[in-house]
């Protein structure tokens, strides 16, 4: 309320007051936004030291005499109290120096208020506060302010100040601004800065930026690979922000630059950080070359190769993908993410081969091969997939896997063992089980799905599952 702005200024000014009271004060006086406020919060402001000695000396070569500051004092506007007088200062010596923790909150009250007449206030505080949390809410509050005004003094704070925390605020304040003219300085800051955070926050102001300008130099940074910035190299969770720019612009300009950088990468993590880059922007001109990946020496580039594919919806991949399904001497992991993408692609051809993969020694691909065939819906799997479900000895989340491709599928051939399986399991495959009954519109199951609903005593997630199955069946039973 307005009639709080009074006493909330006696307390952010009142040298008795604990640091955290009046810098409660201060954020109060922000949620006001009074302009009234402004006088006051801008002298706090203006300030700039901790130290006793430099911030006497400050005061004195402002207002030179004590008249002059006592002035200064009456122009903040302030209905003084018998509780709370104005400060009669008699010398220098005895003026105390406002604490950071309160220019700090006076910085971030200023960005919430805004204004044309806080601007060069802020600036000056974050170029001469002697303390860097100050600095840092100056900052934090030029980019919630934005305008043209405050660009300069922010590129200048992200080159040249002296604490990255401080500097990493400036990449996000001119994240915050947008706009051509801040690529250059950010991209600058992501290959220069020895800060990490720094660095990562460039990268991630730089997600917001027009790709044209800031992608080719964002892929510079992908290439140098993960390592210490010493050594020329990346920090990973840099790399992971830059990966995250570079995906957000999904566009085919970004991904010719990824292109032209994977021509040349001779590092796998280089090379891995491309393809999954390339992958999550999901351009059509990159499937060629990501499938020319699967025959990668590096491992980790092959899987990435391979589970990427199944974004591309391109069907000329699914001859490779079918060959390194087969692969016998492939790794496991990389032939189950092969498996993956095939049932991303939905394309019949993938059926037969992922029927034989229901039989292959390793779990993890059956894994996959049951999803796939689930999603492409292939009817003539519906008898292994029973199989698979019936062997006590299969692993469990085959087990679920088989549930959910069965009631994708569709066949009611499946409805009898769906039924075993809710009179005699627990747990995730007994709910799978009633889910799917629902999805074949099976009338057979409306009783024992009733019975669950009806049963206080049954897990509650069970019964909500059972009640959307009802739903979908539509039985006027239920």
């Amino acid at each position: 309320p307005v009639e709080a702005v009074q006493p909330m200024m006696l307390l952010m000014l009142s040298d008795e007051t604990s640091a955290i009271i009046r810098k409660g004060a201060v954020t109060v006086l922000g949620e006001i936004q009074a302009k009234e406020t402004l006088p006051a919060l801008l002298w706090v402001l203006s300030t700039r030291y901790e130290d006793i000695k430099d911030f006497q000396r400050h005061i004195k070569r402002q207002y030179r005499t004590m008249a002059g500051l006592s002035a200064a004092i009456d122009a903040l506007k302030i209905g003084w109290t018998p509780e709370y007088p104005k400060p009669d200062y008699r010398t220098w010596s005895e003026l105390k120096p406002i604490p950071s923790l309160v220019r700090s909150e006076v910085a971030i009250s200023l960005g919430k208020i805004k204004g044309d007449e806080v601007v060069e206030p802020l600036i000056n505080a974050l170029e001469e506060d002697e303390r860097a949390a100050v600095r840092r809410s100056a900052t934090w509050a030029l980019g919630e302010i934005k305008g043209d005004a405050v660009i300069p003094p922010l590129e200048r704070t992200l080159k040249k100040d002296e604490q990255g925390i401080v500097r990493g605020e400036a990449a996000i304040a001119l994240g915050k601004i947008k706009g051509d003219k801040v690529v250059e300085p950010l991209l600058t800051a992501l290959k220069k800065d020895k800060y990490e955070t720094t660095r990562k926050q460039a990268a991630i102001a730089l997600r917001e930026l027009n790709p044209k300008l800031a992608d080719d130099g964002l892929v510079d940074v992908l290439k140098k690979g993960v390592g210490t910035f010493e050594e020329g190299k990346e920090a990973q969770s840099v790399l992971n922000e830059v990966m995250g720019a570079l995906i957000k612009d999904v566009n085919a300009t970004t991904a010719k630059f990824l292109l032209d950088a994977l021509k040349s990468a001779d590092d796998e993590l280089v090379r891995w950080s491309i393809v999954h880059t390339l992958g999550g922007i999901k351009d059509q001109s990159a499937a060629d070359a990501i499938t020319t990946e699967l025959a990668n020496p590096s491992y980790i580039v092959r899987k990435e190769a391979a589970a990427t594919l199944g974004g591309y919806k391109d069907r000329k991949a699914v001859d490779a993908l079918i060959k390194v399904l087969q692969d016998a001497s492939e790794s496991k992991s990389i032939r189950a993410s092969a498996a993956a993408s095939l049932g991303a692609l939905l394309d019949e051809r993938a059926s037969a081969p992922l029927r034989t993969a229901l039989d292959d020694q390793n779990a993890e691909v059956r894994l996959q091969a049951v999803a796939a065939l689930g999603a492409i819906k292939d009817a003539n799997a519906v008898d292994k997939l029973i199989g698979l479900l019936q062997n006590p000895l299969e692993d469990g989340e085959v087990h679920a896997a088989c549930v959910t491709a069965l009631a994708s599928i569709g066949d009611k051939k499946a409805e009898a063992v769906l039924f075993n399986i809710v009179i005699t399991e627990t747990g995730d495959l007994y709910k799978n089980a009633i889910a799917a009954l629902g999805s074949l519109k099976s009338g057979g199951a409306v009783p024992p799905l009733l019975q669950i609903l009806e049963d206080r005593g049954a897990e509650a997630n069970a019964r909500k599952i059972a009640a959307t199955a009802l739903a979908t069946i539509g039985d006027a039973r239920a």
